[in-house]
């Protein structure tokens, strides 16, 4: 016969059987919540949850997150622009054009004098005239100092970007190409759009490390755009993004998850 046991708490006593004959003692605020059913968000709050995880996985899946690589760029001419380079020291004396100015082979450029003399120093090609310095007289030119150079008449916007060993395996031809100059680094402007056209097979050794050149090939429009906001010279540096790889945030976040 199963034993009973009252249960005394603020005066009120409640008696439980058990159907064995063990004594089973439960206090009230015990007995209310075995008894009493969960709220509705209780019921529901992990349907809720689950299925907010859902919907923000899923939306990651429609955010883009391209996997890029980084270079710096190099917009120059085909034929490249012939350097000045002088081959004596001495002082400027005369400077026989101006900066931008049209040339022609065999016409003098400047006069240096030296302990040797004075001596005349020619344009060796046709083509239009960039110094590198003000040119004043009574300035020192050092011994093989570049002064300037001469832009061929005709040629060819060409572009390029450095890539590390490290990187060179992700590039190859076709792929979409987003650059910014440095001299347009204040406009507010839409980037360039490109796409790679060749990539060399041989680096080039630099500063210690091998780097490899992939060419990058814009629209004539586009540069005929921007040569108008800002000086074109010959030679414009900036930085590009090579798109390697189309990937969404969720890819990426799950490429993330299995490193560790």
């Amino acid at each position: 016969m199963p034993r009973i046991r009252s249960i005394q708490k603020n005066n009120e006593s409640q008696t439980l059987r058990s159907p064995s004959s063990e004594t089973v003692e439960i206090s009230l605020p015990i007995h209310e919540i075995i008894s009493s059913k969960p709220g509705l968000f209780l019921r529901q709050g992990t349907t809720i949850i689950l299925a907010v995880v859902i919907l923000v996985f899923a939306a990651m899946a429609f955010v883009d997150y391209p996997d890029i690589v980084q270079g710096r760029m190099v917009i120059t001419s085909n034929p490249l622009p012939t350097k000045l380079i002088l081959p004596q020291e001495g002082r400027l004396k005369r400077v026989f054009t101006e900066d931008r100015a049209l040339v022609r082979t065999g016409e003098p450029i400047l006069e240096l004098e030296n302990s040797n003399g004075k001596y005349l120093f020619y344009t060796p090609n046709d083509g239009t005239i960039y110094f590198t310095s003000l040119m004043q007289i009574n300035e020192l030119i050092q011994p093989n100092e570049n002064i300037g150079i001469i832009m061929p008449d005709t040629y060819k916007h060409i572009a390029y970007v450095n890539i590390s060993e490290e990187e060179i395996g992700k590039i190859t031809a076709g792929q979409k190409v987003y650059a910014t100059l440095d001299r347009l680094s204040t406009y507010e402007d839409e980037p360039m759009v490109g796409k790679i056209s060749k990539v060399t097979v041989l680096p080039k050794h630099e500063n210690g490390m091998d780097i490899y050149r992939a060419s990058i090939s814009f629209p004539d429009s586009t540069l005929d755009q921007i040569s108008q906001k800002a000086f074109w010279g010959p030679e414009n540096r900036g930085q590009a993004k090579i798109i390697v790889k189309n990937k969404n945030l969720l890819s990426k976040l799950l490429a993330g998850l299995n490193m560790f």
